[in-house]
């Protein structure tokens, strides 16, 4: 039924916005396209003529010669005198300081949007991008890279190149690109490593649609983009994963991750994590599961840690206590749903499972980062106890499966009994009467 109601709704708004359309009640508020600029470029550069009609710049009512400079009221070559301030198509290292002349400055930009921030070019010249620009490098990522030359649409629409979600795909325009970054001797492995189904923050934006999972420029910034410093790596997971990242910090991992120069937080939480290459695939980050601290030989801490260190030991107690607690919680989760099953009213002891036990459960798996039993022993005994709530409340909800079934048999066997005496007294007046 919603399905229907769903294909109605857009079925009636697409035949208003037709109907609208065409009695010109919704009328298209792009500028149009006027000048000499237009009129010579249309023929040879019609695509360009095409993006830069739903153009940003466009629509704010900024046209060619507010970029490019030149008189466009003027029909022949002398348009494009330097008199008027024509520029024409800027180099690449003279890109920043082309787009930085209205937007590194807050007077111009106020009148447009004044939240933007107007230090882009700034930063720029900070990343790698713009370091390497300085020193003549002609492949490197400018403005127009990223936001495109003359289709340039706002962050938040979707079809825009810095969509959130477009974002991982633009930067590997280049990143991805073998050939193009050989003479950097980076990998160019990134995109795949991020796309990957298994990765969860690639899962998250392009699975899931959830615009806030991290994508290239949460981690490596935007217009200030460089690669973070192993040391850096978890100051870049901690703006998200605040509460691990401060346990991490108070455990005797810290030390001895900044003497071996490991990663924060990449290292363990990577796919096939591996002490002797801890960067191999750092952009492939897997939901995290148990198996991931233990003594087993699929486990991380075996790697470093071995039979009769205090670490050996603290990573077995924490595997024990995680899967008792998954199995018990299997265990109850079946208990209420064979209650339910049955008829009984379960709904609370199933909210309190859903909501109660799996948040303590979060607690627990935080509390890992700790690696200390202080920290790690008052979590387990809150999700037991919450979870040994809960099994009681399956566990009376089968008692009392149990005492209505007792109950019922009584009932049944008493109904027999009278029934039974009953015949028996019917045929003993007959047999009087006779």
């Amino acid at each position: 039924m919603k399905n229907i109601i769903r294909t109605l709704t857009v079925i009636l708004a697409f035949t208003l916005s037709v109907f609208a359309v065409n009695q010109g009640l919704c009328e298209d508020k792009t500028p149009a396209l006027t000048g000499s600029c237009v009129e010579c470029h249309k023929e040879i550069h019609e695509q360009i003529i095409a993006d830069f009609r739903e153009d940003i710049h466009n629509r704010a009512g900024i046209s060619c010669e507010g970029c490019h400079g030149g008189n466009p009221k003027i029909a022949d070559d002398s348009a494009m005198d330097k008199k008027y301030g024509f520029v024409g198509k800027p180099s690449r290292e003279n890109t920043p300081q082309f787009c930085g002349k209205c937007h590194s400055d807050p007077a111009v930009m106020r009148p447009f949007n004044p939240s933007l921030p107007t230090d882009q070019v700034e930063k720029y010249w900070t990343s790698r991008h713009g370091t390497l620009l300085k020193q003549k490098d002609q492949k490197v990522a400018t403005c127009s890279s990223c936001h495109q030359a003359h289709g340039i649409l706002p962050a938040n629409d979707s079809r825009s190149s810095v969509y959130p979600s477009k974002v991982p795909k633009t930067c590997s325009a280049c990143h991805s690109n073998a050939e193009y970054m050989a003479v950097y001797g980076i990998p160019t492995t990134q995109y795949e490593q991020y796309a990957d189904s298994t990765n969860v923050h690639g899962y998250a934006l392009f699975v899931k649609g959830d615009l806030g999972a991290p994508a290239c420029n949460d981690c490596h910034g935007n217009h200030g983009a460089a690669p973070p410093g192993v040391k850096e790596v978890g100051q870049v997971c901690t703006q998200c994963h605040a509460m691990n990242g401060q346990l991490f910090r108070m455990s005797p991992h810290k030390e001895a991750f900044d003497a071996l120069g490991l990663p924060e937080c990449a290292l363990c939480h990577q796919a096939d994590p591996d002490v002797s290459k801890p960067t191999a695939r750092i952009h492939t980050i897997v939901k995290p599961a148990n198996n991931l601290v233990g003594t087993g030989s699929e486990a991380i801490c075996s790697q470093c840690h071995s039979q009769g260190d205090p670490g050996f030991e603290m990573a077995g107690v924490v595997r024990r206590d995680l899967d008792s607690l998954d199995h018990r919680m299997e265990v109850v989760e079946s208990t209420i749903e064979r209650a339910e099953q049955q008829g009984m009213e379960v709904s609370d002891a199933r909210w309190k499972l859903k909501s109660e036990v799996l948040q303590a459960r979060m607690e627990l798996r935080t509390s890992v980062h700790a690696f200390d039993p202080k920290v790690f022993d008052p979590a387990f005994l809150k999700a037991d106890t919450s979870l040994e709530g809960i099994n009681r409340l399956g566990k009376e909800a089968e008692a009392e499966i149990r005492s209505r079934r007792t109950y019922y048999i009584v009932m049944t066997a008493l109904v027999a009994l009278l029934a039974i005496a009953l015949v028996l007294k019917i045929r003993a007046i007959n047999r009087d009467r006779t």
